[in-house]
């Protein structure tokens, strides 16, 4: 039950308290006044959190959208991704492409940029993660973004401008989101205990803001975490679970994963409370799992295997994106690593 997060979670600009529009006034002022016709580039960064979405969803009037899936072969494979699509907007999120950025990005824009405008309207293409861009995937941006300028705008989303280089933020209007801090972040969770009546001790709210990190969703889903044990009387488990669910969610998702067919529902399962609830990173994920696994004492060819694969797929992450990006790097993993597990017949793990 996440009674919490859906009466508190906010969904449009006009559900920002008072503090919330002063912090952000100046952004919503700018969205205000540009229309669709006129848009220019824009560049929006800011930590997780900090309502990057929200501000872009909520200038196109929270539009319903659609999903589609692609697929463009490169080198000889096929590789799947998916796209948004509204009357208004294309939105693509890079952490899709993998190590295929800099082919993927030139042929989808590139076949964007030949169809027929949506609606009458500007094109506008809005692309999440753009920090996940090398050096030369940036500039091949650029050179898009500089010759495309008649048919198409974009809207880029980062989690940080450390790495983007200075050819791409002249191109656009660059916004920082300002994100919330620790006390504000405190405050809220204290007005909503408060006005929901809901005994709870100072340390677990302690443990709700050292979980959620500044990040105002992940403190209520954590708040709405604690309520529903408080609910049946299972609230003073809270910081067992958080303590010592991480090595146990683990050695459950081992037992899973060594399995011939997998179950990838219970495994998502796991995954989410993994990176959510235990807030565990996901190199943190692929450290643990290799510890869990050395205690097994595989054989060599089979642990350097798996050395080999965490080694990888640790490249294609980088530890700033969204955690939903980690969970699907982590359901690519669990394949990858159940087929070496399978192949060499591992089907039985001792969890020490």
């Amino acid at each position: 039950m996440l009674d919490i997060y859906n009466k508190y979670k906010i969904l449009r600009t006009e559900d920002f308290d008072k503090i919330i529009k002063i912090k952000y006034r100046y952004i919503i002022d700018f969205f205000n006044i540009i229309d669709f016709n006129n848009l220019p580039n824009i560049l929006l960064y800011g930590e997780e959190g900090s309502c990057k979405k929200l501000l872009v969803y909520n200038f196109f009037n929270n539009v319903e959208k659609n999903k589609r899936f692609l697929e463009y072969k490169v080198n000889y494979q096929n590789i799947n991704f998916y796209i948004y699509y509204s009357k208004y907007y294309i939105e693509v999120d890079l952490s899709q492409f993998r190590k295929y950025k800099k082919i993927l990005l030139i042929e989808f824009i590139k076949d964007l940029i030949s169809t027929k405008n949506i609606n009458g309207h500007m094109k506008i293409l809005i692309i999440h993660n753009i920090n996940l861009l090398g050096l030369e995937e940036q500039f091949i941006l650029r050179k898009i973004i500089e010759n495309n300028y008649n048919e198409c705008r974009f809207i880029l989303l980062s989690n940080t401008i450390n790495n983007i280089i200075d050819p791409i933020k002249s191109r656009c209007i660059t916004i920082k989101t300002p994100g919330f801090t620790k006390s504000f972040i405190r405050q809220k969770i204290n007005n909503i205990i408060l006005n929901e009546n809901i005994e709870i001790k100072e340390n677990i709210v302690e443990k709700i803001l050292e979980i959620s990190n500044k990040n105002l969703k992940k403190a209520l889903l954590e708040l709405d975490f604690y309520n529903n044990l408080k609910k049946n009387g299972n609230d003073k488990e809270y910081l067992i679970i958080k303590k010592n669910n991480k090595e146990n969610l683990l050695k459950k998702y081992l037992n899973l994963t060594k399995m011939v067919y997998l179950n990838h529902k219970e495994i998502d399962e796991i995954l989410y409370k993994i990176i959510y609830e235990v807030n565990l990173s996901y190199f943190g994920f692929l450290k643990y799992i290799h510890i869990l696994l050395e205690r097994n004492n595989l054989k060599d060819e089979v642990l350097y295997e798996i050395i080999d694969l965490n080694y990888n797929t640790s490249l294609l992450v980088i530890d700033n994106i969204s955690k939903n990006k980690h969970i699907i790097f982590l359901q690519s993993y669990t394949n990858k690593l159940n087929e070496i597990l399978v192949r060499n017949k591992i089907n039985k793990i001792d969890i020490i």
